[in-house]
Parts: C-alpha cells; structure tokens; sequence
C-alpha cells in the first residue's frame, strides 16, 4: 500500500464527486480530521473503512491501496456521473456557447432571407460651384442616405463674406427628405457670423434613416442668410451614376 499515493487518489476522485471532507467522512461514520490524515498521507484508512471508501469513490479495492485509478467495469464512474461532472466545470462555457448560437443562427437567417434585397444607388452633383456626392441604400422598408461631400469648388460664385446660418435640404421632387443646419451661438445664445466656405469645404458626412422611397428627382437645396439679413438660395441637381 502506498499511504502517500492512495491519500492523492482520495483527494482527486472525492473533488470530482464536489464532496466535502465532512461530508466523506459521515458517510464513513468518521470526523473531517480522519479525512484530512488520508488525503496528506499521514495516515491510512482503517482496513474496514477501505472497501465502503472504494465503493463511495467507485474505484476497486486494489487501486485505491495502489493510489491509482484503472478502468474496470465493476467499478468506473457511471456515465450520468461523468456526464454531470462535465457539465459542472464547464458550464459557463457551455452556457455561452448556448448563447451565442440563439443570437447568430436567427442573424444569419435573416440574411439569408434578405440577401439580395438592399440596392445601392450613388448621385452626384453636376454643378461649377458646389460638387456633392452621396449613396443610397434602399431595403424593402427601410433606406439609408449617405451625404459624403458637400464641397466648395469655386468660392467666387458664391457670396463668400460672412453670414449668418446655413441650411442645407436634400429633396426628391417637392419631398424634403432630410434637412441640416448649420449656425454658431456665442455664450449667451446669439448667432455669431462664419465663412460660409470654410464651412462647406468642413461639413462632416451626414447619414439619416428614412421611410422607403422612389427617387426620380434628387437635389440638393441650401439656403443661407448673410449680414445683411439676406436669404440666399441655390438648388442644386443630383444625378444617378453607376457604381
């Protein structure tokens, strides 16, 4: 009998069952101290302990006083045992994985249902004074519009003094489909004047999300006021162009 090996092989095998020393022990009808001596080899089991000790644990007789475990049929773990003990160490693991196949299998069958079903259209502008250039992705509910560019090509054209604010409106026909504005508020609330093509050349890419339309006649329509309290307006016509 090797005191030492048998005490690791009761350790090992009584942690897989997730039992306590205490709780050994009872079923043996001895203290957590006995148990504790066993497990660090410093003492061994009683010769009438070690057969209900291998039963307990499921190993034979002759492992157990050996301190090592074999396959054998009379005494392997039961299957639901091997099962459960699995279960338990992974189980955060497993849950996971559970999860994040109930969130990718219905994404990935509504791209299969949808795939094929967005379309995208770029426009363009075909003006001297301000080039603007954009995307379209439409859906059966839903589109998308990407406004990339709103760009001051020829300043001179365009009343380049300072003005007040800056209202930008992209229309299809009458329909106004998105609108921004642009104006700067001093401290206590007032419109301070800007250049109005510093901030053209400086509008950052706007994105909205809207209603499903058709497109037949795409402009771009800004509005401005100068210092002088003028209302300055230019639309501007966009065109389809291939991809």
């Amino acid at each position: 009998m090797n005191q030492e090996k048998m005490g690791k092989l009761i350790a090992e095998i009584r942690k897989e069952k997730g039992m306590t020393q205490p709780e050994l022990g009872e079923k043996l009808g001895v203290n957590a101290q006995a148990v504790s001596k066993w497990e660090s080899g410093r003492n061994a089991p009683d010769i009438d302990k070690i057969n209900d000790l291998a039963d307990i644990l499921e190993v034979a007789t002759s492992d157990l006083l050996k301190g090592v475990r074999t396959i054998r049929d009379d005494h392997k773990r039961s299957k639901t045992s091997a099962v459960l003990y699995w279960i338990n160490k992974y189980k955060f693991f497993l849950i996971s994985e559970l999860l994040l196949i109930l969130i990718v299998i219905p994404l990935f069958i509504y791209f299969v249902n949808n795939f094929g079903k967005y379309y995208t259209m770029s426009f363009k502008s075909e003006d001297s004074t301000v080039l603007v250039t954009g995307k379209i992705i439409t859906h059966s509910t839903k589109d998308y519009i990407f406004l990339n560019q709103v760009f001051l090509i020829n300043p001179e054209e365009i009343n380049s003094n300072e003005v007040q604010c800056l209202n930008l409106y992209l229309k299809n026909g009458d329909e106004i489909l998105f609108n921004y504005k642009y104006e700067i508020l001093d401290d206590y609330g007032n419109t301070e004047n800007f250049i109005l093509s510093e901030v053209f050349n400086n509008i950052s890419p706007l994105f909205y999300e809207l209603e499903h339309n058709n497109y037949e006649n795409l402009s771009l329509l800004f509005i401005y006021v100068d210092s002088n309290n003028n209302e300055i307006e230019k639309t501007i016509k966009l065109n389809f162009i291939d991809d």
